[in-house]
Protein backbone atom coordinates (compact mmCIF):
# COMPACT_ATOMS: atom_id res chain seq x y z
CA UNK A 1 0.00 0.00 0.00
CA UNK A 2 1.32 3.41 -1.23
CA UNK A 3 -0.16 6.45 0.17
CA UNK A 4 0.32 10.33 0.06
CA UNK A 5 -1.13 12.70 2.48
CA UNK A 6 -3.49 13.44 -0.43
CA UNK A 7 -5.20 10.39 0.18
CA UNK A 8 -7.71 9.28 2.45
CA UNK A 9 -4.96 7.85 4.77
CA UNK A 10 -6.46 8.82 8.03
CA UNK A 11 -8.42 5.33 8.25
CA UNK A 12 -5.25 3.83 8.02
CA UNK A 13 -3.26 5.95 10.53
CA UNK A 14 -5.95 5.63 13.39
CA UNK A 15 -5.91 1.65 12.43
CA UNK A 16 -2.74 1.21 12.90
CA UNK A 17 -2.30 3.58 16.31
CA UNK A 18 -3.31 0.87 19.01
CA UNK A 19 -1.14 -1.84 20.27
CA UNK A 20 -3.92 -4.50 20.61
CA UNK A 21 -4.37 -3.90 16.43
CA UNK A 22 -1.04 -4.10 15.49
CA UNK A 23 -1.14 -7.21 17.74
CA UNK A 24 -3.91 -8.53 15.43
CA UNK A 25 -1.67 -7.57 12.09
CA UNK A 26 1.52 -9.31 13.33
CA UNK A 27 -0.46 -12.99 13.88
CA UNK A 28 -2.77 -12.83 11.18
CA UNK A 29 0.50 -11.81 8.70
CA UNK A 30 1.87 -15.33 10.61
CA UNK A 31 -0.75 -17.25 9.08
CA UNK A 32 -4.32 -16.34 8.79
CA UNK A 33 -7.18 -17.33 11.29
CA UNK A 34 -10.59 -16.83 12.65
CA UNK A 35 -11.20 -14.07 14.94
CA UNK A 36 -11.96 -16.66 18.00
CA UNK A 37 -8.59 -17.60 17.68
CA UNK A 38 -7.21 -14.18 17.32
CA UNK A 39 -9.99 -13.80 20.85
CA UNK A 40 -7.63 -16.77 22.72
CA UNK A 41 -4.29 -15.53 21.45
CA UNK A 42 -4.85 -12.27 22.35
CA UNK A 43 -6.81 -13.22 25.78
CA UNK A 44 -9.20 -10.66 25.19
CA UNK A 45 -13.15 -11.29 24.48
CA UNK A 46 -14.28 -12.09 21.25
CA UNK A 47 -16.78 -9.02 20.80
CA UNK A 48 -13.79 -6.64 21.18
CA UNK A 49 -11.63 -8.75 18.42
CA UNK A 50 -14.53 -8.13 16.23
CA UNK A 51 -14.32 -4.38 16.70
CA UNK A 52 -10.56 -4.51 16.10
CA UNK A 53 -10.69 -6.58 12.85
CA UNK A 54 -13.97 -4.40 11.46
CA UNK A 55 -11.40 -1.25 11.57
CA UNK A 56 -8.56 -3.06 10.01
CA UNK A 57 -10.57 -4.51 7.46
CA UNK A 58 -12.19 -0.69 6.22
CA UNK A 59 -8.78 0.53 6.41
CA UNK A 60 -7.33 -2.21 3.90
CA UNK A 61 -5.48 -3.61 6.14
CA UNK A 62 -7.18 -7.17 6.54
CA UNK A 63 -9.43 -8.78 4.18
CA UNK A 64 -12.05 -11.34 6.16
CA UNK A 65 -13.33 -14.06 4.20
CA UNK A 66 -16.63 -14.51 5.51
CA UNK A 67 -17.30 -17.89 3.23
CA UNK A 68 -15.93 -20.24 4.90
CA UNK A 69 -17.58 -19.30 8.59
CA UNK A 70 -19.90 -16.77 10.17
CA UNK A 71 -18.80 -13.95 12.63
CA UNK A 72 -16.14 -15.28 14.86
CA UNK A 73 -15.25 -18.47 12.19
CA UNK A 74 -14.56 -15.99 9.75
CA UNK A 75 -11.08 -16.20 8.19
CA UNK A 76 -9.01 -13.19 8.38
CA UNK A 77 -5.80 -12.18 5.40
CA UNK A 78 -3.44 -9.49 5.33
CA UNK A 79 -4.67 -7.51 2.57
CA UNK A 80 -1.15 -5.28 2.38
CA UNK A 81 1.99 -6.89 3.50
CA UNK A 82 4.53 -3.03 2.58
CA UNK A 83 2.72 0.32 3.55
CA UNK A 84 4.94 3.22 2.37
CA UNK A 85 3.93 6.98 3.11
CA UNK A 86 5.29 9.42 0.48
CA UNK A 87 5.48 12.82 2.50
CA UNK A 88 7.21 15.26 -0.17
CA UNK A 89 6.61 16.32 -3.79
CA UNK A 90 2.83 15.77 -3.24
CA UNK A 91 1.30 18.01 -5.95
CA UNK A 92 3.73 17.02 -8.80
CA UNK A 93 2.04 14.28 -10.32
CA UNK A 94 -1.45 13.37 -11.47
CA UNK A 95 -2.30 9.48 -12.77
CA UNK A 96 -4.01 7.77 -14.93
CA UNK A 97 -5.27 3.83 -13.94
CA UNK A 98 -6.41 1.31 -17.09
CA UNK A 99 -8.14 -1.76 -16.05
CA UNK A 100 -7.20 -4.74 -18.67
CA UNK A 101 -8.92 -7.67 -19.18
CA UNK A 102 -6.89 -10.81 -19.35
CA UNK A 103 -8.01 -11.84 -22.46
CA UNK A 104 -7.89 -8.43 -23.97
CA UNK A 105 -4.28 -9.02 -25.36
CA UNK A 106 -4.04 -8.22 -28.94
CA UNK A 107 -0.28 -11.11 -29.48
CA UNK A 108 0.28 -14.08 -27.80
CA UNK A 109 2.34 -17.25 -28.47
CA UNK A 110 1.52 -20.12 -26.11
CA UNK A 111 3.38 -23.28 -25.38
CA UNK A 112 1.32 -26.59 -23.69
CA UNK A 113 0.29 -27.27 -21.55
CA UNK A 114 -2.15 -24.21 -22.05
CA UNK A 115 -5.52 -22.79 -22.21
CA UNK A 116 -7.75 -19.95 -21.02
CA UNK A 117 -10.92 -20.31 -19.34
CA UNK A 118 -14.38 -17.40 -18.71
CA UNK A 119 -16.47 -17.56 -15.70
CA UNK A 120 -18.01 -20.58 -16.84
CA UNK A 121 -16.23 -23.09 -18.81
CA UNK A 122 -13.34 -23.32 -21.00
CA UNK A 123 -12.72 -21.04 -24.09
CA UNK A 124 -11.75 -23.71 -26.89
CA UNK A 125 -9.87 -26.96 -26.22
CA UNK A 126 -7.32 -27.34 -23.79
CA UNK A 127 -3.53 -27.46 -24.31
CA UNK A 128 -3.95 -25.84 -28.04
CA UNK A 129 -2.79 -22.73 -28.64
CA UNK A 130 -5.82 -22.13 -31.29
CA UNK A 131 -7.93 -21.61 -28.35
CA UNK A 132 -6.16 -18.33 -27.63
CA UNK A 133 -7.47 -17.08 -31.27
CA UNK A 134 -11.09 -17.98 -30.42
CA UNK A 135 -13.38 -14.83 -30.92
CA UNK A 136 -14.74 -15.85 -27.20
CA UNK A 137 -11.23 -15.09 -25.86
CA UNK A 138 -11.89 -11.59 -24.54
CA UNK A 139 -14.25 -13.08 -22.02
CA UNK A 140 -11.16 -14.80 -20.60
CA UNK A 141 -10.79 -14.72 -16.81
CA UNK A 142 -7.61 -16.74 -16.62
CA UNK A 143 -5.25 -17.94 -19.11
CA UNK A 144 -1.84 -20.00 -18.37
CA UNK A 145 0.60 -21.16 -20.60
CA UNK A 146 4.14 -22.99 -20.54
CA UNK A 147 6.48 -20.66 -22.42
CA UNK A 148 5.77 -17.72 -24.43
CA UNK A 149 3.64 -14.22 -23.67
CA UNK A 150 0.62 -12.36 -24.12
CA UNK A 151 1.02 -8.63 -24.73
CA UNK A 152 -1.38 -5.40 -23.69
CA UNK A 153 -2.09 -2.41 -25.87
CA UNK A 154 -2.33 0.72 -23.58
CA UNK A 155 -3.67 3.67 -24.41
CA UNK A 156 -1.79 6.74 -23.01
CA UNK A 157 -4.05 9.59 -22.67
CA UNK A 158 -1.72 11.96 -21.89
CA UNK A 159 0.32 11.62 -24.89
CA UNK A 160 2.97 14.05 -24.78
CA UNK A 161 3.29 15.12 -20.99
CA UNK A 162 6.25 13.44 -19.19
CA UNK A 163 5.56 10.61 -17.48
CA UNK A 164 7.03 10.19 -14.12
CA UNK A 165 6.84 6.46 -12.97
CA UNK A 166 4.59 3.46 -14.02
CA UNK A 167 2.71 0.78 -12.11
CA UNK A 168 1.50 -2.61 -13.00
CA UNK A 169 -0.68 -4.87 -10.82
CA UNK A 170 -2.08 -8.30 -11.58
CA UNK A 171 -1.97 -12.11 -9.82
CA UNK A 172 -0.18 -13.94 -11.31
CA UNK A 173 1.99 -17.60 -10.58
CA UNK A 174 3.64 -20.58 -12.15
CA UNK A 175 2.28 -23.38 -14.40
CA UNK A 176 1.77 -26.95 -13.69
CA UNK A 177 -0.66 -29.68 -14.74
CA UNK A 178 -3.19 -29.43 -11.86
CA UNK A 179 -0.95 -27.77 -9.46
CA UNK A 180 2.27 -27.46 -7.58
CA UNK A 181 3.51 -25.27 -4.88
CA UNK A 182 6.91 -25.71 -5.27
CA UNK A 183 7.34 -24.94 -9.00
CA UNK A 184 9.45 -21.90 -9.72
CA UNK A 185 9.88 -19.58 -13.25
CA UNK A 186 11.33 -16.74 -14.45
CA UNK A 187 8.94 -14.29 -15.56
CA UNK A 188 9.79 -11.42 -17.77
CA UNK A 189 8.19 -8.49 -17.71
CA UNK A 190 8.66 -5.73 -20.99
CA UNK A 191 7.18 -2.24 -21.23
CA UNK A 192 6.93 -1.08 -25.10
CA UNK A 193 9.17 -3.30 -26.11
CA UNK A 194 11.95 -2.88 -23.61
CA UNK A 195 12.89 -5.69 -21.20
CA UNK A 196 12.65 -4.24 -17.57
CA UNK A 197 13.57 -7.49 -16.08
CA UNK A 198 12.06 -10.72 -14.47
CA UNK A 199 10.81 -12.16 -11.27
CA UNK A 200 10.79 -15.73 -10.18
CA UNK A 201 7.67 -16.98 -9.29
CA UNK A 202 7.38 -19.12 -6.43
CA UNK A 203 4.99 -22.31 -7.97
CA UNK A 204 1.45 -23.00 -9.30
CA UNK A 205 -0.92 -22.76 -6.52
CA UNK A 206 -3.59 -25.02 -5.06
CA UNK A 207 -5.16 -27.22 -2.41
CA UNK A 208 -7.96 -25.07 -1.21
CA UNK A 209 -10.24 -22.75 -3.64
CA UNK A 210 -9.26 -19.25 -4.87
CA UNK A 211 -11.58 -16.44 -2.70
CA UNK A 212 -12.91 -15.45 -6.00
CA UNK A 213 -12.37 -18.84 -8.09
CA UNK A 214 -15.93 -20.47 -9.29
CA UNK A 215 -17.17 -23.07 -7.70
CA UNK A 216 -17.04 -25.04 -11.28
CA UNK A 217 -13.42 -24.99 -11.39
CA UNK A 218 -11.81 -28.10 -9.67
CA UNK A 219 -9.48 -27.61 -6.67
CA UNK A 220 -7.17 -30.29 -8.09
CA UNK A 221 -6.61 -27.08 -10.72
CA UNK A 222 -4.52 -24.18 -10.16
CA UNK A 223 -6.56 -21.87 -7.82
CA UNK A 224 -4.93 -18.60 -6.98
CA UNK A 225 -1.81 -17.02 -7.41
CA UNK A 226 0.36 -13.64 -5.67
CA UNK A 227 -0.52 -9.98 -6.27
CA UNK A 228 2.35 -8.13 -7.75
CA UNK A 229 3.28 -4.89 -8.13
CA UNK A 230 5.35 -3.92 -11.04
CA UNK A 231 6.98 -0.44 -10.49
CA UNK A 232 9.20 1.75 -12.67
CA UNK A 233 9.92 4.92 -12.02
CA UNK A 234 13.17 7.22 -12.61
CA UNK A 235 15.62 5.17 -10.24
CA UNK A 236 15.04 2.18 -11.86
CA UNK A 237 12.10 -0.68 -12.03
CA UNK A 238 10.72 -2.54 -9.32
CA UNK A 239 8.34 -5.77 -8.11
CA UNK A 240 6.94 -4.71 -4.97
CA UNK A 241 9.84 -3.16 -3.20
CA UNK A 242 12.74 -5.60 -4.73
CA UNK A 243 14.62 -3.92 -7.59
CA UNK A 244 14.46 -6.02 -10.58
CA UNK A 245 17.10 -3.68 -12.78
CA UNK A 246 18.11 -0.41 -13.29
CA UNK A 247 16.07 0.05 -16.31
CA UNK A 248 13.88 3.73 -15.23
CA UNK A 249 11.06 5.36 -16.55
CA UNK A 250 12.97 7.45 -19.45
CA UNK A 251 14.22 4.47 -21.16
CA UNK A 252 10.89 3.43 -22.08
CA UNK A 253 9.59 6.22 -24.59
CA UNK A 254 6.47 6.98 -23.25
CA UNK A 255 5.52 9.71 -25.55
CA UNK A 256 3.26 8.00 -27.97
CA UNK A 257 -0.51 7.57 -28.17
CA UNK A 258 -0.53 4.21 -26.89
CA UNK A 259 2.27 1.21 -25.25
CA UNK A 260 2.98 -2.13 -24.82
CA UNK A 261 2.53 -4.59 -21.55
CA UNK A 262 3.92 -7.89 -22.12
CA UNK A 263 4.36 -10.76 -19.66
CA UNK A 264 6.70 -13.85 -21.21
CA UNK A 265 8.52 -17.14 -20.54
CA UNK A 266 11.37 -16.96 -22.61
CA UNK A 267 12.75 -19.54 -24.30
CA UNK A 268 15.82 -19.38 -22.40
CA UNK A 269 14.08 -18.76 -18.50
CA UNK A 270 15.76 -20.29 -15.64
CA UNK A 271 13.61 -21.73 -14.44
CA UNK A 272 10.85 -22.22 -17.10
CA UNK A 273 7.79 -23.17 -14.99
CA UNK A 274 5.07 -21.32 -16.99
CA UNK A 275 2.38 -18.84 -16.26
CA UNK A 276 -0.34 -18.17 -15.22
CA UNK A 277 -2.77 -15.05 -15.21
CA UNK A 278 -6.06 -14.36 -12.85
CA UNK A 279 -8.35 -12.21 -13.82
CA UNK A 280 -11.35 -11.00 -11.23
CA UNK A 281 -13.28 -13.46 -11.21
CA UNK A 282 -10.90 -16.22 -10.36
CA UNK A 283 -8.05 -16.45 -7.50
CA UNK A 284 -7.62 -14.47 -4.31
CA UNK A 285 -7.83 -10.76 -5.51
CA UNK A 286 -11.30 -9.34 -7.04
CA UNK A 287 -9.47 -7.63 -10.10
CA UNK A 288 -8.08 -7.94 -13.92
CA UNK A 289 -4.56 -6.21 -14.69
CA UNK A 290 -4.36 -2.82 -13.40
CA UNK A 291 -1.98 -0.45 -15.32
CA UNK A 292 -1.48 3.03 -13.71
CA UNK A 293 0.69 6.15 -15.33
CA UNK A 294 1.83 8.63 -13.67
CA UNK A 295 2.67 12.60 -15.05
CA UNK A 296 4.29 15.47 -14.14
CA UNK A 297 1.79 18.25 -13.84
CA UNK A 298 3.88 21.16 -14.98
CA UNK A 299 4.41 19.12 -18.66
CA UNK A 300 2.74 20.35 -20.72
Amino acid sequence: MKLTLQDNCLPVFKALACQTRLDIVRLVAERPCNQRELAERLRISPAIVSGHVRQLEEAGILTVDKSVGKGNQCTCFIAETDLAVRLSGLDEATSVKYTLPVGLYHKYKAVPSCGLINERQFIGLMDDPLAFLDSARTDAEMLWFQKGYVEYIVPNSAAGRQVEKLTVSLELGSEHPGYRDDWPSEITFTINHVKVGSWISPGNFGGRKGKFTPSWWPVGFSQYGLLKTLIIDDTGSYIDDQRISDVAIGDLNLTGSQFYVRFSVEEDAHPAGGLTIYGKCYGDYDQDIIVTTYYKKDAE
